[in-house]
């Protein structure tokens, strides 16, 4: 309880904040709008001042995946895909960083595959893979999908900064 001096309404106190990474993190994610009509964000940030990018692709092949601030990594950060995709050894492939990852199963369309840090899963089940959920560069990212025609990925994740 912070105490109070009689005859008073308000009372003045110090918080102290420690921020264990050391980055800013966004309010919003990939799937918000990036503009500065709201409060998710702000100028530093990185944000570019164009409407195309696209964070959610179906049937696209190959295509790009802005990052505005540092990289990110599934383990460190929030940042989460979802994929629904017909197909075996289902691959997303990060050619900016060469990191991938395989899907070692048949996949139907109607499964939800997603990653859980290190881990990807459809339900609560686990999904046997090689190589690990790509990470995000700064920057344009270009990615593709191989081993289907017949899929949607969405990419939501939060933005970090120094």
């Amino acid at each position: 309880q912070i105490p109070k001096e009689k005859q008073k309404n308000q009372v003045s106190f110090q918080v102290d904040f420690n921020n264990i990474t050391g980055l800013a993190e966004t309010k919003g994610t990939s799937l918000s709008a990036q503009n500065f009509s709201n409060e998710r964000w702000f100028s530093g940030m990185g944000i570019q001042r164009r409407d195309d990018l696209q964070y959610l692709f179906k049937n696209k092949k190959r295509f790009s995946i802005y990052n505005p601030g540092v990289p990110i990594n599934p383990l460190q950060h929030d940042y989460n895909v979802q994929l629904n995709a017909k197909g075996k050894n289902v691959t997303i492939i990060n050619h900016t960083n060469n990191e991938r990852l395989k899907i070692e199963a048949e996949l139907k369309k109607s499964q939800q595959v997603r990653n859980l840090k290190q881990y990807t899963v459809v339900g609560n089940k686990r999904l046997k893979t090689s190589g690990r959920l790509p990470s995000l560069d700064k920057g344009m990212n270009e990615f593709e999908i191989q081993n289907t025609n017949d899929f949607e990925i969405v990419f939501d994740t939060r933005f970090y900064f120094p």
